[in-house]
């Protein structure tokens, strides 16, 4: 994104006018009685609904499975049950005795602000197909009128066994004479004035909501806040008139403290709308459920907005929403996001680019590392967009040399290259021709040749009024809605349902194809849904963005890396990775204050990095932006410290992040280059931060490294699975399990976490070890815990204790084996410790030393050592109080063996 910050809400009021009111169509808007049919709860009073089997005369059924009665479908899976009132168009979802969802609905919104629902009188509803085939049920309820007055709609629910949530899609079908206008779908939506209630927990006060963006504009953070908070005064600035006092981009969590239990909601698909899960629990008016007394939120919705147009369906003709996801089952809530983006995944049938194969050599890609040029702006202290060939020729050498050995194998270039935005040909006076090739086909034989793979950074989908292209085609490009007007001031964007448009991006990534470019990094593609009166109609500025993005991925073909910046759910499907935060800046606690939403610095990103964590190695890999080390350039701004850059190197790795340097490479200093080879390469897995809940910047993350998690990845796992837990201090914080939340001062603090919440066997002891002190900690069986400075980061790994010598750790890289270390074995006979591993050399400007610490149990002690290829002499042994470390430098890059053997 640059410097250009999404403007804050304030600059938008002048814009938007608040939610107009709706007004119903055949149902009583506050759940009265009377000719608008009954509001009533019949038989699905909470408690009355079991999820469990019905009467089979012993028999074990299968699941899922349907019943139909008179007035009622219910649809019974492992764990909850829904149960729709074919008289009432409301459905119920149990989870085992309790309700989860009451009285939900769903419903058509037009542009004068009719709600047409499946409670709407004149309607009724019935059974369609219900078929189960490979333990997936599929069941359609039709709510239609005899005289096709009003829509019919169509509710498919996909039940699939074992699995803790369903799935709804919503298609309508205009039974009418007239075209149906229609602005928004909503495939569930519950009113407390109807009866309705979302029960979660026991309190919403007690509740913590996390959202993926809000209101659709808001893309770049995700909110976290109590459960009963008010409406945020920005949602009622834009147009999608949504209910709600949380407003969330794609889906949102809803996690309750106290049983740990979380309900997530969302959708699969973003192809012609940013859709959006809503929630109030608003404290004076919250929902009470009679049979428990717990309290409960007062609306919940999935919306599916056509906004800022609306569809016009003609008459026989149908329309669909994006498709429907609830949760209502998972145990834990960090599962329950996870397992919506692997459901995201497999809706779209995304192939991650870790588990394509490079042609050139036959083996899974793994997350791209390099550098980028733009090196935080130049306002920053970085290039910026003052690049030329001898500049990126001499940052060349210097990564071939330093990083290439240990993994760093993508090199990018970025803003600079180009004559104008729009105008996307080589300024010759910085990139001249050499001879019969052009500058970047010089550059990035270069590249090639230092056995790396270039990468460029384009605005593809934005121009300026400058341009050549502009002033040959001003008729390319669309009207911009008022957001876009107001935060891409300077950029025009393309209308892309002009067969113009596409053809002419097309050509333009045919030359970064004929150039050489593997990598290519599209910023400000989002600009191109903040628009209005598209040249086709019936299209979705997001349907628009959608064949623009998917003409460059065509283009692309699949082995070459598309990153995309933010632009989250109508990117999914499409790129390979996303960089989902604002930029972020050589500065820790950012420029502006913990609370500001749109500041720029390592820990307002890496707040919106943790919280969106689950989407990485699920939907693509996530982006946290480039790394720093130096100071800002701005005098008022606090310089970082190594500590706190190795803090944020740390998040990069345990989230399985593309490692990419901010920095100027040929000014980078020893320290510097010694932590990010540490980085290298990423292990193509992300963890988790297991109090995302309970801190505004979570500081325990936990990390499974094992090989059946990774079958397809190129970095060889080791033989035994072991843990990763990272406890980071992150200075000044805010404790989310108060309400209001509260803060937490920059001082040091003890952190740790339980085993048992690790899924540890409680029985087993464990050996601990930290990297980036390279200490051993003992044997630990109940709790980790560090007493932790502040802007610190200590990453311990820990591997169940063995009765003989093990593998503690590594210096190599901060995971401890997991890319560096590829086996492990112990010969009883021999006794005698063998570790293959990866062997790379330093350089004169920044030597490396390997080395090894490996457990001494009791009884044991280390009588002889080898490392093959290296004479004895070349090797350092340190013993220390039940460990022993391995100390060399390694000659050449290759595989190599250690060797520790033992005497009793």
């Amino acid at each position: 994104m640059k410097n250009k910050v999404l403007l804050s809400a304030v600059a938008v009021v002048f814009v938007f006018s608040g939610c107009a009111g709706s007004r119903d169509v055949g149902v009583a808007p506050d759940g009265a009685q009377g000719d608008a049919g009954r509001i009533d709860g019949g038989a699905l009073d909470a408690g009355q609904v079991d999820a469990g089997p019905a009467d089979t005369g012993g028999q074990t059924p299968s699941f899922p499975y349907v019943e139909e009665a008179k007035d009622e479908v219910r649809l019974v899976n492992r764990g909850f049950a829904i149960t729709f009132s074919l008289k009432t168009g409301y459905w119920d979802l149990h989870r085992g005795a309790e309700i989860v969802l009451r009285r939900v609905g769903a419903e058509i919104r037009t542009p004068d602000n009719d709600v047409i629902s499946t409670a709407a009188k004149g309607y009724g509803c019935s059974l369609g197909q219900s078929a189960v085939e490979g333990g997936t049920l599929d069941t359609t309820v039709v709510c239609a009128t005899s005289d096709g007055s009003l829509p019919r709609i169509s509710l498919t629910f996909r039940l699939a066994d074992g699995d803790p949530a369903f799935t709804i899609s919503m298609a309508v079908k205009n039974e009418s004479n007239a075209p149906l206008e229609v602005k928004k779908l909503l495939p569930a939506v519950l009113r407390d004035r109807q009866g309705g209630g979302l029960f979660v927990g026991t309190d919403p006060a007690r509740h913590r909501i996390l959202e993926n963006g809000s209101d659709a504009y808001l893309d770049f953070y995700a909110r976290l806040f109590p459960g009963d908070a008010k409406r945020a005064a920005m949602s009622d600035l834009f147009p999608w008139e949504a209910e709600g006092n949380s407003v969330s981009n794609l889906n949102h969590a809803i996690h309750d403290l106290g049983s740990g239990r979380g309900f997530v909601a969302g959708f699969l698909t973003a192809s012609r709308s940013i859709p959006l899960a809503t929630v109030a629990g608003d404290s004076e008016g919250t929902r009470v459920d009679e049979a428990t007394g717990r309290k409960g939120f007062v609306h919940w919705g999935l919306e599916s907005p056509f906004i800022p147009v609306a569809i016009a369906v003609e008459p026989g003709g149908s329309l669909s929403a994006e498709i429907a996801y609830v949760d209502a089952a998972s145990q834990d809530t960090l599962d329950a996001l996870e397992r919506w983006a692997s459901a995201v995944a497999k809706q779209q049938g995304i192939a991650l680019w870790t588990q394509k194969n490079d042609p050139s050599t036959g083996k899974p890609y793994g997350v791209p590392n390099g550098w980028n040029s733009w090196t935080g702006s130049g306002g920053s202290g970085g290039y910026g967009s003052t690049i030329d060939e001898p500049l990126i020729e001499g940052n060349l050498a210097f990564m071939a040399r330093e990083f290439e050995p240990f993994g760093m194998d993508w090199f990018q270039m970025d803003d600079g290259w180009q004559k104008d935005y729009g105008d996307w040909t080589l300024r010759e006076d910085r990139f001249p021709p050499h001879g019969e090739i052009d500058s970047f086909q010089y550059l990035t034989g270069k590249i090639a040749a230092a056995g790396m793979k270039p990468g460029i950074w384009i605005a593809a989908f934005v121009a300026h009024a400058e341009s050549e292209t502009y002033k040959a085609h001003p008729d390319w490009f669309a009207e911009k809605d008022a957001f876009g007007k107001l935060s891409a001031s300077g950029d025009l964007v393309y209308d892309f349902t002009k067969p113009e448009t596409i053809d002419f991006i097309g050509e333009t990534f045919e030359r970064l194809n004929h150039w050489g470019f593997r990598w290519t990094k599209l910023d400000f593609e989002y600009w191109a849904m903040a628009v209005k009166k598209l040249a086709e109609p019936n299209v979705t500025p997001v349907e628009a963005y959608r064949r623009g993005l998917a003409k460059v991925r065509d283009t692309l073909g699949p082995d070459r890396h598309l990153l995309v910046v933010s632009g989250l759910g109508p990117a999914m499907g499409l790129a390979d990775s996303n960089r989902l935060t604002l930029d972020n800046m050589p500065v820790w606690d950012g420029m502006h204050g913990i609370d500001d939403i749109s500041d720029q610095g390592f820990k307002p990103t890496y707040r919106t990095v943790a919280r969106r964590y689950y989407l990485s190695h699920r939907i693509w890999i996530n982006h946290p932006d480039l790394i720093f080390f130096r100071p800002h350039s701005d005098p008022a701004a606090t310089p970082l410290t190594l500590d706190e850059a190795r803090a944020f190197c740390t998040v990069v790795a345990m989230t399985g992040g593309i490692v990419k340097i901010g920095e100027k490479l040929v000014e980078m200093k020893p320290d510097w280059i010694d932590t990010v080879r540490k980085l290298l390469p990423s292990y193509p897995a992300t963890g988790r931060p297991l109090d995302l809940f309970e801190r505004e910047f979570p500081e325990i993350w936990h990390l499974r490294v094992a090989a059946a998690e990774n079958p397809k990845s190129q970095i060889p796992n080791p033989k035994s699975p072991y843990d990763v837990v990272s406890l980071i201090n992150w200075g000044v914080n805010k404790d989310l399990t108060t309400n209001p939340f509260s803060l937490m001062p920059d001082a040091p603090r003890k952190l740790g976490v339980a085993l048992a919440d690790l899924g540890f066997d409680e029985n087993a002891e464990y050996q601990a070890f930290e990297f980036w002190d390279q200490r051993y900690l003992g044997v630990v069986k109940d709790r980790i815990e560090i007493d932790a400075a502040p802007h610190r980061a200590y990453v311990v790994a820990l591997r169940k204790k063995e009765a003989h010598p093990q593998l503690l750790g590594t210096n190599r890289h901060v995971l401890m084996g997991a890319t560096d270390v590829t086996s492990e074995t112990w010969d009883v006979e021999t006794k005698t410790l063998s570790v293959t591993f990866d062997a790379v050399p330093g350089t004169d400007y920044v030597p490396f030393e390997h080395s090894f610490t490996v457990s001494v149990p009791e009884g044991f002690e280390v009588t002889d050592y080898s490392v093959a290829g290296l004479d004895k002499s070349d090797l350092k042994l340190a013993r220390g109080e039940g460990f022993a470390t391995l100390s060399f430098a390694a000659k050449e890059k290759r595989t190599a063996e250690v060797t520790v053997i033992f005497g009793r």
